[in-house]
């Protein structure tokens, strides 16, 4: 199996949480971002030194930026007798970013909710449908109960085709070559996910 194939494929199908596909792009800038600025600004610095990173995020960075930096960043924690907490700065900006996104599609499928025409193409894990459906309430919450039914049916449909064409895996479409992984994402979130 070509692993590299296989997540090119997963990354461009419209098949994914809508809320995680937006946060690993966040995700990414903003590791990028913050990587070499830990070390220069004297903010982010004690904001590091105070939250550190979690093990994901840590391991992330560290994967992303140069040796030196990594080396400065463990001598800022090792020199202040701080080390990588439960908590996480890159968290903490994510769960921010998570709230607004949820906020900003509960406030738009309830404006948009006697207009829409044809049945909503977002998608959503269960943590975040769950998120959602405690903000929603009466149709609107039935019709969003309906829709995240609908894709969870049509995904269970491309898990027992992927499974059926075990032996002839060349005749497996897009949705199905990629519905395991879609599926564990449904179920638990995207990587590194919050687990509340």
């Amino acid at each position: 199996m070509d692993e590299d194939a296989v997540i090119r494929d997963i990354l461009s199908i419209p098949h994914r949480c809508y809320t995680c596909e937006r946060l690993d792009g966040i995700e990414f800038d903003y590791m990028c971002k913050i990587q070499h600025q830990i070390i220069r600004n004297d903010n982010l610095k004690a904001n590091f030194i105070e939250k550190g990173l979690c093990n994901y995020h840590f391991w992330n960075i560290a994967s992303l930026t140069t040796p030196e930096t990594i080396a400065l960043m463990c001598e800022m924690l090792i020199e202040n007798n701080e080390y990588p907490s439960h908590s996480c700065s890159i968290c903490d900006y994510l769960k921010m970013k998570e709230g607004e996104f949820l906020n900003d599609f509960v406030k738009d499928i309830v404006s948009a909710f006697g207009n829409l025409s044809e049945p909503l193409e977002k998608r959503f894990c269960q943590l975040h449908f769950t998120l959602i459906m405690k903000e929603l309430s009466g149709e609107i919450a039935e019709y969003f109960s309906s829709i995240q039914k609908f894709h969870n049916e049509q995904l269970l449909k491309e898990l027992k085709s992927f499974v059926e064409k075990k032996n002839s895996s060349h005749e497996r479409n897009k949705n199905e070559r990629t519905s395991w992984w879609r599926a564990v994402e449904k179920l638990v979130g995207r990587k590194g996910m919050w687990g509340k």
